[in-house]
């Protein structure tokens, strides 16, 4: 196993951590190729959604060496969602970087009234006296 020194959050530097160890736990490093390490960076600099722009730092991160822990105190979450992400990146790769489609209720709002809604939304608001005569 590898000795890294990892320098964290506002200057802290850790003890010399084994690469990969969490405690009593190691993971799987990551290695990441060129062509990974290029795309994940363009998606921290440019991507429009934030959580993805945040995933694709997570795994950059690990692939840097740094510990779970470190990437958790670093990025202000628990250690094992790190350890998700971790997982998810082994299995899916990038597509475990976007949002995943959530349940929940359909929309009631039918096209016609996204229409009517944009349009109330658009008009020119009344004043007091025109809403009382």
């Amino acid at each position: 196993m590898t000795l890294r020194s990892v320098s964290i959050l506002s200057g802290v530097r850790l003890s010399t951590i084994p690469v990969g160890a969490v405690g009593n736990l190691t993971i799987k490093p990551l290695e990441l190729n060129e062509n990974e390490r290029t795309l994940l960076d363009t998606i921290i600099k440019r991507g429009a959604d934030w959580r993805e722009r945040d995933r694709a730092e997570t795994i950059t991160m690990l692939a840097d060496g740094f510990s779970v822990k470190g990437v958790a105190a670093k990025q202000g979450y628990k250690p094992e969602a790190i350890r998700i992400r971790h997982r998810k990146w082994l299995k899916q790769g990038f597509a475990s970087l976007p949002d995943q489609p959530r349940s929940g209720a359909p929309t009631i709002l039918t096209d016609e009234h996204r229409q009517l809604l944009k349009q109330w939304a658009e008009a020119e608001a009344l004043s007091s006296r025109d809403l009382l005569s």
